[in-house]
Formats: C-alpha cells, structure tokens, sequence
C-alpha cells in the first residue's frame, strides 16, 4: 500500500512540476455571439493556467490563425478579409509573438485594400483590385501586395505593387 502511494505521489509530482506544461500553448478560435459588421470573434490563447482573447475579424468571426516558427521561436499569424459598405474590402495581417519574453507582443500589422468602388452619383469612376502573395522564409515574411487601378470614364489601367518585407526578432 505505501508502496502504490509514493508511486502515485511521485508521479503527480513529477507531472505537476514539468517545465514544458507552462510552455505549452493551445489556440482555438470562437465566434462572437453578435453577427454585426463591427463584432470582432475571438482567438483564444490559453498557455499554463493563463488566458489571453485577441479581438479580430468582423460579422463576429475572427481571422485566420496560423503557426510560424523560426528555429526555437514562434509567431501567430492572423489573416483575413474584412468588408465594409460602398464594396470596400481589406485585408489585413498581423504577427504576434509567442517568445515568453515578448508573450502576445505585436510584431506587425499590415491593412492592404482587396477591392474598392470610387463612384460620383450613379457613375462608376474607378476601382481598385489587389492581389496578395506572401511568402514565408525563416526570419522573413515577405508581403506582396498588387493593385490595379481601372478608370471607367478613360478606360485606362495601371498598376502598382506594394512590397512589405517583415523581419522576425529573433
């Protein structure tokens, strides 16, 4: 009997006392209980006994989440479209530390434009279209960002490229 007793003192021990348990972090994603255009959802983090709700996204779903570890270090990745009135649509992307000595810190925030109508009454003037490509190499995150430019009245286009280039501290 005393046998069987240390055997379990010794193991609820040594599984209490774990130095990976407090390192250890779960991610899951909930809606919000509202579905309006400004109710964000939420990602929670639980990592130990300790919580942490980041708000993003719209319509009460968050964004995306992703894992992005660059040797020892990792990083949560959000991303996604978000919508508004008049065909206005962004997309937008953000980099969170997961390091203990920057827990949750905000490494970076990018608002790119998917989709807009620029109109003058019932006249459609010009719109916008972007395109994404990010890619992802060890400690750097490159984000391109294309947009084309369509004049209606001159029937004309351009173009323009927007290239972010994120370096990880690591």
């Amino acid at each position: 009997m005393r046998l069987l007793l240390i055997v379990v003192l010794l193991f609820w021990g040594c599984k209490n006392n774990s130095p990976h348990q407090e390192d250890l972090i779960s991610i899951r994603s909930m809606n919000n209980i509202k579905d309006c255009r400004i109710c964000p959802g939420y990602t929670i983090l639980t990592k130990g006994k300790h919580s942490d709700t980041l708000l993003s996204g719209h319509w009460g779903k968050p964004l995306s989440y992703k894992i992005h570890k660059v040797g020892n270090d990792s990083f949560l990745i959000l991303d996604g479209e978000l919508d508004f009135p008049h065909g206005h649509r962004f997309w937008q992307f953000e980099i969170y530390s997961l390091q203990n000595a920057s827990y949750l810190k905000l490494v970076s925030r990018q608002l790119h434009t998917v989709y807009k109508e620029f109109w003058d009454g019932d006249e459609l003037l010009e719109t916008i279209n972007g395109v994404k490509d990010v890619r992802y190499q060890n400690d750097t995150i490159r984000v391109f960002f294309e947009h084309t430019f369509l004049n209606h009245q001159k029937k004309s286009t351009h173009k323009d490229v927007v290239f972010n280039e994120i370096l990880l501290p690591v």
